[in-house]
C-alpha cells in the first residue's frame, strides 16, 4: 500500500503537505527509514515553504521508531537551526533513546525539555518508565 501511495506521488508530483506527512509516517511504520528520510528531502528540495517543525518531527519519529537515533539526532540538529523543538521532538527522542537503551541520553532530553520551559507531560515520563524497566 505504502509502495503504491509513493508511485502514485511521484505521478503527481507530491501533492500537498498532508500527503506528505502520511508518507513519511507510512514509510516510517513500514521499517524504511531510507524512504521516509528521502521523502522528507523530497519535499524539502520541491516544496521547501512546506517544511515546519511537524514535518521535522514526522521525519525524527520515523527515524527513532526504527532505532536509527544517529539519523533521527542528525534530523535534530538540523531542525535546530530553524525551529526550536516541541513536547512532542522531545518525547519522540526519549523514546528513541529509551528503545535503544540509552537511558542518560533520555534523561537528558528531560532535562534540556524543563530548562526550554516545556513541562513534561504523562508520555514524556512513561519513555523514561518504560525504558528503566
Amino acid at each position: 500500500r505504502t509502495d503504491l501511495a509513493h508511485e502514485l506521488s511521484e505521478k503527481v508530483q507530491g501533492g500537498d503537505i498532508r500527503n506528505y506527512m502520511w508518507l513519511i509516517r507510512s514509510a516510517g511504520q513500514d521499517g524504511d527509514v531510507k524512504k521516509a528520510v528521502g521523502t522528507f528531502r523530497k519535499l524539502q528540495s520541491t516544496q521547501p515553504e512546506l517544511v515546519d517543525v511537524m514535518a521535522y518531527n514526522v521525519t525524527i519519529d520515523a527515524c527513532a521508531s526504527n532505532n536509527n537515533m544517529a539519523l533521527a539526532q542528525q534530523l535534530l540538529e538540523e531542525m535546530r537551526q530553524v525551529y526550536p523543538m516541541n513536547k512532542f521532538t522531545y518525547n519522540t527522542m526519549m523514546k528513541g533513546h529509551c528503545a535503544v537503551g540509552d537511558l542518560d541520553s533520555a534523561r537528558r532530553s528531560l532535562q534540556e525539555m524543563e530548562e526550554s520551559g516545556i513541562t513534561p507531560d504523562v508520555a514524556s515520563f512513561s519513555c523514561l518508565l518504560s525504558g528503566a524497566a
